[in-house]
């Protein structure tokens, strides 16, 4: 375990901008946090306190189940969240067959200007 990481992820919970915000908001001396990355060393008691609520499993290695995350999130919100990967490759792929089709029209209507163009040379 780093213990750099899980103090990151700490910061991230807390919205503490450095280590002095995030002892402090910890309730330890200012150098706390420094002095336990120094170390290498996770105060786990501290963990149990603070972050009741938060994936044990992702604080201390960054890991998590994205399927249990995603219905978490679902119960909290009342909402259904999608897998945001998903509609990316959807959206990609609308993107993607709409520039052709806008190519395709741009192509059809220099031809057509160029055969306006030619009739009004004839006229």
């Amino acid at each position: 375990m780093e213990a750099e990481k899980v103090y990151n992820r700490m910061k991230l919970l807390l919205n503490a901008r450095s280590d002095i915000e995030l002892s402090n908001k910890l309730g330890k001396f200012s150098s706390y946090v420094f002095q336990q990355k120094k170390r290498n060393s996770v105060d786990l008691d501290l963990i149990l306190e603070f972050f009741k609520d938060v994936d044990f499993n992702w604080l201390l290695t960054g890991d998590f189940d994205k399927k249990r995350l995603i219905a978490e999130l679902d119960e909290q919100t009342g909402r259904k969240i999608v897998d945001l990967n998903k509609d990316f490759e959807i959206l990609k792929n609308e993107n993607k067959r709409l520039r052709d089709e806008i190519s395709l029209f741009r192509n059809i209507l220099k031809e057509k200007s160029s055969n306006y163009g030619d009739k009004n040379k004839e006229g």
